[in-house]
């Protein structure tokens, strides 16, 4: 098979040809210079994107805060509180494919009930308290229709015109509740103890228009492009947290102190992808750190740091990649003190 260009082409070529290279005819050009038509031939046939009209997006609001937190004073080392908080978070103007669509403001409304209390003739302090937060409009990623995408599928009589894109938008209500306990223990000669935990518990009370996970992206039709997120937990929320920690500290010499300490974390399984992937989940881990070293009475101190002791380094599995903890063990030595 032989393809052979019609007269109009060969005459195009020829004007192209005396036009940029001063030659009688395109056959008379050299191979470098035919390329070089080619190529601009091949630039200039080349998509170069969609063109809009300028698009303007505006936002401008009035954002409320209150707090209300009574307490009442049990016995001199036990004092019960409750508060009541309301916080907003800002809006934002932007646009979606050339179209103006503004996120509204987040709006959180918190009750706490805890108590305070000083045992054990000061040497314990042992802290409590339960909560619940109602979210309307809570910020995220959302699925909405593409309304430019849909406009252009319309006027080229397209099947299954609406088009779908994923943005920052507003899901309708989140709801979260848990208790926390932090308590700090004195007793021991030279030594201070930390204890922290918190249950967390933050769900989709209303996501019916969530994009779906990437490995679940075939579900997705025009008659349903959709998932309903509501009753999962969010993204990067553990629901056990805790953390321990002691310092032991004791004179050595008369102007010196020796003193070491370690701090271990703890957190449970979580999604780490916004669309909760079932490859996004990060296993339960936990990490220390720790240091030994001494100081002076006037501030100077030496120690010997030591960061993720035990080099755990949990990351999601991963659909396509994963991003690996950024900080595995490490040791250094810190000097610091006053002028």
């Amino acid at each position: 098979y032989r393809r052979t260009n019609s007269p109009e082409q060969l005459a195009i070529a020829d004007g192209v040809a005396q036009k940029f290279f001063g030659a009688a005819n395109y056959a008379a050009l050299t191979t470098p210079q035919k390329a070089q038509i080619g190529a601009a031939k091949a630039v200039r046939a080349a998509a170069i994107g969609a063109l809009s009209n300028p698009v303007t997006s505006n936002y401008k609001d009035t954002l409320l805060t209150t707090q209300f937190t009574p307490s009442y004073k049990i016995t001199d080392n036990l004092t019960a509180y409750t508060s009541y908080q309301h916080g907003e978070k800002s809006g934002s103007a932007l646009n979606v494919n050339f179209v103006n669509s503004n996120v509204k403001p987040e709006r959180t409304d918190a009750y706490e009930l805890g108590l305070k209390s000083l045992l054990w003739n000061g040497k314990l302090n042992v802290n409590a308290d339960v909560f619940y937060m109602n979210i309307k409009d809570y910020q995220s990623a959302v699925r909405v229709v593409d309304i430019f995408t849909t406009q252009t599928n319309l006027a080229n009589n397209q099947a299954n015109p609406v088009a779908y894109v994923t943005a920052q938008g507003n899901v309708k209500r989140v709801a979260g509740k848990g208790f926390e306990l932090d308590t700090f223990l004195s007793a021991i000669p030279n030594t201070t103890i930390r204890l922290s935990g918190a249950y967390t518990d933050i769900r989709y009370k209303d996501f019916k228009n969530a994009a779906f996970p990437e490995e679940l992206a075939y579900l997705s039709t025009p008659a349903a492009p959709f998932t309903d997120q509501s009753g999962r937990t969010l993204p990067g929320i553990s629901k056990w947290n805790f953390n321990v920690g002691a310092e032991y500290r004791r004179p050595l010499f008369t102007d010196w102190l020796g003193h070491a300490s370690f701090n271990t974390s703890y957190n449970s399984k979580f999604n780490n992808t916004d669309l909760l992937s079932s490859f996004g989940v990060v296993g339960g881990y936990s990490r220390t750190d720790a240091a030994i070293g001494v100081t002076t009475t006037n501030g100077f101190d030496v120690s010997l740091v030591g960061r993720n002791v035990f080099d755990d380094r949990a990351h999601e599995q991963g659909f396509a990649q994963f991003s690996p903890y950024p900080y595995p063990r490490w040791f250094g030595v810190t000097v610091s003190g006053k002028l």
